[in-house]
């Protein structure tokens, strides 16, 4: 049986520093971190610590004879309490955890939605000064290498010395890299400048991406790697922008080397904030020893899923220019897919694919830089009337979109995902492809996982897939980060690859667990911002399931008949009947029933500034990449000139741009994205909703990226 080889608690350990100095001439001399008491933090590779020996039983106490049978049962319920406390507060938090897993797969469905939807008309509008074409972005990195010049003002980060303190204070920020190549030490500088706070210039940042961008355009879908005796190879999960969980893997698994290659799994950015910081170190590292750290795209390495994400408007706020952004999403187009270790471990970020036949050399036949998220129209349907050489198009490009967002299931079989793309895999599914393709396990990530590690098959089919997730306390969920070390021989508290056993087994993998931070808020609290924000949206059609399960328009629902609209009406298949206590106000519960229309009341919204005094424009400016190009798109849908678009005039705008699209590329659904972006309910969008779309970045949360507060349903938790 598998068990966590560690489980280190306590943050990446960051303390009050005296910042830097000069000395002897030889540039920056920044204080070398030091570690804590209880800090996770430790160099080299992390080696797991045995699991504690189990305590003798403990003999139950002589008792007399006499004893009353009533005083016995006194003693068993006694004993028997803690153990039914510890089931239900377990069912608990089971419960609670289900509510964070179907609510953020639900809000990933409608942000892809809403992302496909936006960049159709961002496409639709030529020109404007918004962001930069892809045209433009390549020839930027395509640029020759004599340009690679030494950079003017700021501080080489091959000129610093690092000794006692963490942090870098004062006005310089802006460190450069020096002429020539990336080499391990330097990358290792650039860590440490990140590590304490530090900031490379925007010239150093393009430096780094046409370097990595210029390999990367080398190199097939997939990359098969070998290790032997004495090596090991870490699988690094999604990260999402948290880069004090990356720093924790660096230091505890160990930097990359020939003796240690590492893995990282796709979804650097998004959500968290600092994808800049996270995505310059993962490709300084892979510059400099190409073969040792290798990185695979995820579902966020994607310009429409980052323009609704926040890591588009990160780029904007930390080097005020599209250039930087555009690069970046250059190079997430090359990024490879697949990684294979030692002919026996298939890495893939999201999972395995539609057709049940694929081959594993069919997939470095994609051409994995014609990608987006989701096709106009569905697969299958729009291989309707394609010619064979267009079929076999459309094909690779749903393996592509499949290998990026699909997840696996306990059920057998196959079924669409409820993210809205890519498919739900059982365990026969997995089992066959890995008897097809010659392997034995398949590691993915793309789910957040409450302890960092998930088998999510059981009995015989346990071994066939992991999910590995590295971005601990994830949207404050307070899970756990993880990350897989894999040998060729056994290690402590390792489990074999395969069903083989232990000596039949050609790798074996360990688990090693960790978390930088703590949550602000327990899960349950987190949920309940959420429910609210999910009711909310919803409240419309809501009330709309609620009146016609009151024919007699008696304005109460019985609790039961409640909870099957809430289901039904939300697509959120939870125990809602549970949520009522935290959900419904007490002056809205009447005879064991909702009173339906007073508990929909509750919910309202509140809009704060943004800004004050003059600065408003400036703001907008600021946070807007593609403010231009947005507001042509607004005042085309505005027809009437008030400032708002109304529900007609948005269908009647998305009519008159279909009448210029390939039925392919034609919009749909737009009373649902209408829905998405009226955040006051009010059945039509002014500017500021329009524009406040673009800059959502988690709507999980309930918050709304903190301009938009639920007004009753966070109660100053938002």
């Amino acid at each position: 049986q598998l068990r966590r080889a560690s489980h280190t608690r306590g943050c990446c350990g960051r303390q009050a520093a005296p910042g830097f100095s000069t000395s002897g001439g030889k540039g920056i001399v920044v204080g070398r971190p030091r570690t804590p008491a209880g800090s996770a933090r430790r160099r080299g590779h992390a080696q797991p610590q045995p699991a504690p020996a189990p305590r003798p039983p403990v003999p139950a106490p002589k008792r007399e004879d006499t004893m009353a049978e009533e005083g016995k049962a006194a003693e068993g319920m006694r004993r028997s309490a803690p153990r039914k406390h510890s089931a239900f507060r377990a069912a608990q938090q089971d419960q609670q955890w289900k509510i964070f897993s179907d609510l953020d797969s639900q809000d990933e469905a409608e942000m892809l939605q809403l992302a496909v939807f936006l960049q159709t008309l961002m496409d639709f509008v030529p020109g404007g000064t918004g962001g930069l074409s892809r045209e433009e972005s390549a020839r930027q990195m395509a640029r020759f290498d004599e340009e690679d010049e030494e950079e003017e003002g700021g501080i080489r980060v091959d000129t610093i010395q690092f000794h006692g303190g963490t942090q870098i204070q004062g006005d310089i920020q802006d460190f450069t890299l020096p002429k020539g190549s990336i080499t391990p030490a330097l990358a290792q500088q650039v860590v440490e400048v990140y590590r304490r706070g530090g900031r490379l210039s925007e010239k150093a940042v393009q430096k780094i991406l046409r370097l990595t961008y210029r390999r990367l355009k080398t190199i097939p879908n997939t990359t098969r790697v070998n290790i032997g005796p004495g090596q090991r190879l870490t699988v690094v999960g999604d990260l999402h922008g948290q880069l004090p969980d990356l720093l924790h893997i660096l230091d505890e698994a160990g930097m990359p080397s020939e003796q240690h290659i590492l893995v990282f799994n796709g979804d650097f950015v998004d959500r968290g904030p600092q994808g800049v910081e996270v995505l310059c170190t993962l490709l300084a590292l892979h510059a400099a020893q190409p073969e040792s750290v290798i990185l695979t795209r995820g579902n966020h390495e994607d310009h429409a899923i980052c323009c609704v994400y926040g890591f588009q408007r990160e780029c904007k706020e930390k080097f005020n220019a599209d250039l930087i952004f555009g690069m970046f999403v250059e190079v997430f187009r090359y990024l490879p897919l697949f990684t294979i270790v030692n002919d026996d471990v298939f890495i893939v970020h999201g999972g395995l694919f539609h057709d049940e036949g694929v081959e594993l050399a069919v997939l470095d036949q994609i051409d994995r830089t014609d990608y987006v998220p989701k096709p106009p129209v569905p697969y299958p349907q729009v291989l309707q009337g394609l010619d064979e050489e267009q079929r076999n198009g459309e094909y690779l490009k749903q393996l592509q979109r499949d290998a990026l967002w699909s997840d696996p299931h306990a059920a057998m079989g196959m079924a669409p995902n409820p993210r809205g793309a890519g498919v739900v895999f059982g365990p026969d599914v997995c089992r066959r492809f890995l008897e097809r393709n010659n392997l034995h396990m398949v590691v993915r990530s793309h789910e957040c996982v409450r302890s960092g590690l998930d088998l999510p098959y059981s009995g015989d089919d346990a071994h066939l897939l992991a999910t590995i997730f590295s971005a601990s306390n994830y949207g404050g969920s307070g899970n756990d980060g993880a990350y897989l070390v894999f040998h060729t021989a056994p290690q402590a508290n390792s489990a074999p690859v395969g069903r083989d056993g232990p000596g039949g087994a050609s790798l074996h993998y360990q688990v090693f667990t960790f978390k930088t931070s703590d949550a602000a808020k327990s899960l349950e609290s987190q949920n309940q911002t959420s429910l609210h924000g999910l009711v909310l949206k919803r409240r419309a059609q809501l009330l709309r399931g609620f009146e016609a399960a009151d024919p007699d328009n008696t304005g109460v629902l019985p609790m039961a008949r409640w909870a099957e609209i809430m289901s039904a009406e939300t697509q959120l298949l939870i125990r809602w009947s549970a949520t009522v206590g935290a959900l419904v106000p007490e002056d809205c519960v009447q005879d064991n029933g909702v009173v339906y229309r007073r508990f929909l009341e509750t919910f309202d919204l509140k809009v704060r500034s943004g800004t004050s005094g003059g600065g408003g424009e400036v703001m907008m400016d600021a946070l807007y990449a593609n403010r231009s190009k947005l507001e042509a798109i607004f005042h085309f849908f505005d027809t009437n000139g008030d400032g708002s678009i109304s529900r007609e005039e948005f269908a009647r705008g998305c009519n008159v741009i279909n009448q210029t699209l390939p039925p392919e590329q034609q919009l749909r659904d737009w009373d649902h994205i209408l829905d998405l972006m009226d955040f006051d309910r009010s059945d039509s969008i002014d500017i500021n909703e329009f524009m406040e779309t673009f800059r959502i970045v988690d709507a999980k949360d309930g918050s709304l990226d903190g301009v938009i507060d639920l007004a009753n349903g966070a109660r100053g938790s938002a």
